[in-house]
């Protein structure tokens, strides 16, 4: 008989590779695998029949001699004694762009008025809400994964940031492609942005062109709220 309260500890069986078992029994086992950027599950098989689960991430599967790719939501079985493996799919790159599009902005950008009558003060104040500790921990996970690496770290360190988000934020920002302006609002201007970003990197138009497209839309920001 299986005991239910049974608890299995996290192991590393390859590098980068935590596996932990939720639940075993004779004809039946539970286990949750987790890959960091850069790990691979080495080939191998074993008797039983394995049912797989994407959570997250994009993966790479060799099984029996086939490669395939993976995303979350999706599920399949391994046959007996099937070979099988597994790596982290590298970010998406279509043949006609120059880098892989990941285009990277911010969730959140923090500024002081100019109209403030303390500037320095303002700025003391938001630069303490967002690299202090107090302020970290006030703001939490409100704003995502943080910008800042000792916020950042502070809050991965602490379990407030879901393992799943950290390994989501690695590929855009260690991509190549460009970063998009931290501006959201007028509607226009972001359009601007992505448009001159996506025509660019599709070969469509040059730097210079693209620079000029953004350049010149966010000159007519101004105009628009004057009028």
């Amino acid at each position: 008989m299986t005991d239910a309260t049974r608890q299995f500890p996290a192991v590393s069986p390859d590098a980068g590779v935590i596996r932990q078992v939720l639940a075993d029994a004779p004809e039946l086992m539970g286990v949750s695998i987790s890959f960091e950027e850069g790990a691979q599950g080495a080939l191998h098989s074993h008797p039983h029949v394995q049912s797989t689960f994407v959570e997250s991430g994009r993966f790479r599967f060799h099984l029996a001699g086939k490669e395939f790719e993976v995303v979350p939501g999706d599920s399949f079985v391994i046959p007996s004694n099937a070979t099988h493996g597994i790596c982290l799919a590298p970010p998406i790159r279509f043949e006609s762009t120059l880098t892989e599009g990941a285009c990277r902005k911010p969730l959140m950008l923090f500024v002081t008025s100019k109209r403030s009558k303390q500037p320095e003060a303002a700025a003391q104040i938001v630069n303490c809400t967002l690299t202090e500790p107090s302020g970290i921990d006030a703001l939490r996970d409100t704003r995502g994964l943080p910008a800042e690496k000792c916020a950042a770290d502070r809050l991965i360190d602490a379990g407030l940031i879901k393992p799943e988000i950290v390994r989501a934020h690695k590929p855009p920002m260690e991509a190549s492609g460009p970063a998009i302006s931290p501006f959201k609002e007028p509607p226009e201007l972001r359009v601007a942005f992505i448009d001159a970003l996506e025509e660019n990197s599709c070969e469509m138009i040059g730097a210079e062109d693209a620079a000029g497209a953004i350049i010149d839309a966010t000159n007519n920001v101004p105009e628009a709220f004057d009028s």
